[in-house]
């Protein structure tokens, strides 16, 4: 690093004394013996640091210390005041406020004087290095900032490059990205040149932990930006290596959504057709007369089964999220069982509160068909005229409980292991398979509330999450 030290004494003595000092340890000296010949100097030189006499012969010493604050590119140079005469402290106190740095005597002791000045040095060499630091940090946030509003590759690299060129203040840039990411593109910004220059032309490779995705190429960089440290170029290629690998896995799963909504599209046409016509025959068969009132209940109860089945289906094929909450589901679930089933009486009010949880969407579709059994029996044993459905959802050990509180009583000796007109052997049998859990049926005969608990290990639901207790609602479906 070549230092380059000004020197300011009307002194010729004093001068080559110090530029002998100063040499012989590797320092540029750049004389001047006068005031007006040092601001002359300082008006175009590059100085690191600067040795002013106090008594010159056209001007006060602190004056100078003054007019050298006045030049935006030495506000911080250090700068030591050189004095022969006695000093006292007011004089200390004046010169530091002049904007000195520092205080020597004559005659020197060599040491003392190299030792302060290598330390103002080493500070500035600090000082500056914690700037352009600084400066890095706010031009990588600048740039990851200016990434964040969209996925979309072409948009994104037009923005980064936008950015970047007017932060390093080049003229052009352009961006090439190879093959495979997920296609190859170029993207350019400013007026591109018929052939790079080497003066101000840089090449970024972007990468951040496996192959190289692409480089960018700015041209005319700013004088500030030319000899950049290697660090901060590979930080800027490996956070747009990151952010393009985003972009390009974005849009691989956009596009497996496209294909997954189509092929969804059309499972859910075929299913709906299969229920449909099933629908249909079970309704010829419920109008037929020659059936037996029992036949005619389990026909009834099969039908309300298949349609709330179909229901299910079409509100999970159009779910395209990857998990699917409890909570709506059973709202969707219930709300759907009681429009199905008339009531003489103006509607049933349902409660739902608790803690919710997630689950996958074939979870979803096997726990839809057990609320709907559930919900179903509280509709047929509900007791008139105030029926209600109160469902309640929490954690307790490692389980993950369900638990469904209906007004009105089960039948006479019911027995949940023998009895299939109440569908609810069909809950068991699902809780079982399906979620490794188990169904709980108390009759309560010192009330007319019936509480079916349903518990799943907890192990089994794709996340469980804290949700704030809903308010009764009571829909007006008859």
């Amino acid at each position: 690093m070549n230092v380059r030290i000004l020197v300011v004494d009307d002194e010729a003595d004093t001068r080559l004394f110090l530029r002998t000092l100063l040499t012989g340890i590797g320092y540029t000296v750049i004389e001047a013996a006068s005031g007006a010949q040092a601001l002359a100097v300082l008006e175009g030189t590059p100085l690191d640091a600067i040795l002013l006499d106090v008594s010159l012969p056209d001007r006060d010493g602190y004056d100078i210390c003054r007019a050298i604050r006045q030049f935006p590119h030495h506000l911080q140079t250090p700068l030591i005041l050189i004095t022969a005469v006695y000093m006292t402290s007011h004089d200390e106190v004046r010169g530091l406020l002049a904007g000195a740095d520092d205080y020597v005597r004559k005659p020197f002791v060599n040491d003392v004087l190299l030792a302060r000045l290598k330390s103002l040095l080493r500070a500035r060499c600090n000082e500056v290095e914690l700037q352009q630091r600084n400066h890095e940090l706010l031009l990588l946030n600048t740039l990851a900032l200016s990434t964040t509003g969209t996925l979309h590759l072409p948009t994104l690299l037009e923005t980064a490059l936008r950015t970047l060129c007017d932060l390093m203040h080049a003229r052009a840039g352009r961006f090439s990205i190879f093959e495979g990411t997920p296609e190859a593109m170029e993207v350019t910004h400013g007026v591109w040149p018929a052939t790079l220059p080497e003066d101000g032309t840089v090449q970024i490779t972007l990468r951040s932990h496996g192959p190289a995705v692409g480089t960018l190429v700015l041209v005319g960089l700013s004088p500030a930006y030319r000899a950049s440290r290697p660090e901060l170029l590979d930080s800027i290629g490996s956070q747009l290596a990151v952010t393009i690998d985003r972009a390009r896995l974005y849009g691989e799963v956009q596009r497996e959504l496209e294909i997954k909504n189509i092929l969804l599209g059309e499972v859910q046409h075929r299913v709906r057709n299969s229920l449909q016509g099933i629908i249909g025959l079970l309704t010829m068969q419920i109008g037929t007369r020659r059936k037996s009132a029992e036949a005619t209940e389990a026909l009834h109860d099969s039908l309300q089964r298949i349609k709330s089945m179909a229901s299910l289906q079409k509100y999970l094929t159009s779910h395209l999220a990857l998990t699917i909450s409890v909570h709506s589901l059973i709202q969707r679930v219930t709300h759907h069982t009681i429009s199905q089933v008339r009531f003489d009486i103006g509607g049933m009010p349902f409660t739902l509160h608790g803690t919710d949880a997630e689950l996958t969407d074939k979870q979803a579709q096997t726990l839809g068909i057990i609320l709907h059994e559930l919900v179903h029996n509280a509709i047929r044993h509900g007791t008139s005229p105030h029926p209600q459905i109160d469902i309640t959802t929490g954690l307790e050990a490692d389980s993950y409980y369900i638990l469904v509180r209906s007004r009105g009583s089960l039948p006479a000796g019911f027995d949940l292991q023998r009895d299939a007109n109440t569908g609810l052997h069909i809950c068991r049998d699902l809780v079982e398979r399906e979620f490794r859990g188990d169904i709980t049926v108390q009759p309560r005969p010192d009330s007319v509330d019936t509480l079916v608990t349903l518990s799943i290990p907890r192990a089994m639901l794709a996340g469980v999450y804290a949700s704030p207790a809903s308010s009764p609602r009571t829909p007006s479906f008859r």
